[in-house]
């Protein structure tokens, strides 16, 4: 625990400590009491030398010390009408003041029955209750609460023991991100090359198009137009070669029609069905690669890296359906070309994974 030792006397013979800004940051983490006394009357009505003098001699001072011979020493400690007002409780009562969450919460843990069986079963093991001496608990929970800081400060922010009432505790399990309502999204930047071209031929482009729209449109003449149009369709014979063409074009696309519908599939169901799956299964990791890809949230990509690890296997899962697809007397090229597009794919967002992971 952060203790604050003297570092030689002064010619009055008073302890002399050094506060560095990187002590007093460890003081404000460690205590945050003092922070809270720091920011409130820092720079007025004390300066900060003032603010660190007043507190090194007050009754604050002495409580936050790991030591019962400073708690002992508080009764002959001056009063500070300043330092004073942020003492808090002595935590000496059979309950300890800050209480700290369950490990599982009631919400996911099924052997949690004492909520509903209070008034039967066992009464409450106690023989490991702390405290014997009275005196000692503050000093035993201040240690307590220093080391689950300690452990802590060591853990990712998600694996760290929330210490919040059990409100927002239980509220941040049912707050799904699935059932948000839509958030404004900024859109992903395409990286074009040679953008100021685009854009260039782009206004170019409006600009022509604008000029086009800006003439003057003679309506006289398009009224003398109209009054001369003859209703003359009847009268239209189109000519023999497009006929033609029309009539080609028609019939090759009924022939097309009616042998894909009159072909005959000669993979079994059990490999049909594990194809599919495999494309679907293939299809939502593409989906889940391309959106992490690009998650502002995830600065280490590790879904990214996830996604691309499981896409990675396509190939392996694709040859056994081949291998299947040839021992029963079927071309397994069938098998690979029904995956060409998906490994196309699967291709492309690795390869991309890949450059971004040397970048």
């Amino acid at each position: 625990m952060l203790e604050l030792r003297g570092a030689g006397t002064n010619e009055k013979g008073d302890i002399k400590i050094t506060i560095t800004p990187e002590r007093a940051q460890q003081i404000f983490i460690e205590y945050p009491v003092v922070k809270r006394a720091y920011d409130e009357n820092v720079p007025d009505p004390l300066s900060p030398v003032d603010f660190w003098t007043r507190y090194l001699s007050s009754k604050l001072f002495d409580r936050n010390q790991a030591s019962s011979r400073s708690a002992a020493a508080q009764h002959s400690i001056k009063d500070d009408p300043i330092f004073d007002k942020y003492l808090q409780k002595e935590d000496d009562g059979d309950e300890p003041l800050h209480q700290r969450a369950p490990p599982s919460t009631l919400l996911i843990d099924l052997n949690a029955t004492h909520e509903d069986h209070g008034e039967t079963g066992n009464s409450k093991d106690f023989t490991m209750k702390a405290g014997g001496l009275r005196s000692t608990l503050p000093l035993i929970r201040k240690f307590n609460e220093h080391s689950t800081n300690v452990l802590d400060a060591g853990l990712q922010p998600s694996k760290r023991q929330r210490t919040d009432d059990a409100d927002e505790l239980y509220y941040s399990q049912l707050d799904m991100e699935d059932l948000r309502g839509p958030k404004n999204d900024t859109g992903i930047e395409l990286g074009l090359q040679a953008n100021s071209q685009i854009l260039d031929s782009g206004n170019s482009e409006n600009g022509t198009e604008n000029g086009q729209r800006s003439e003057p449109v003679d309506t006289r003449a398009l009224a003398g137009t109209l009054r001369s149009w003859h209703n003359n369709l009847s009268k239209f014979t189109p000519g023999k070669k497009l006929v033609e063409d029309a009539f080609t074009s028609l019939s090759q696309n009924v022939a097309e029609r009616v042998n894909v519908k009159s072909r005959k599939n000669n993979l079994p169901e059990d490999l049909l069905e594990a194809m599919g799956n495999l494309q679907t299964a293939t299809a939502e990791f593409l989906r889940q690669f391309w959106s992490a890809l690009y998650d502002d949230k995830d600065p280490t990509n590790e879904r990214a890296k996830k996604m691309a690890s499981y896409l990675a296997t396509t190939y392996g899962k694709i040859a056994p359906m081949m291998t299947a697809a040839r021992n029963q007397g079927h071309d397994p090229q069938t098998v690979r070309d029904a995956f060409t597009p998906t490994l196309d794919a699967v291709n492309k967002a690795l390869a991309i994974h890949k450059a971004r992971t040397l970048a």
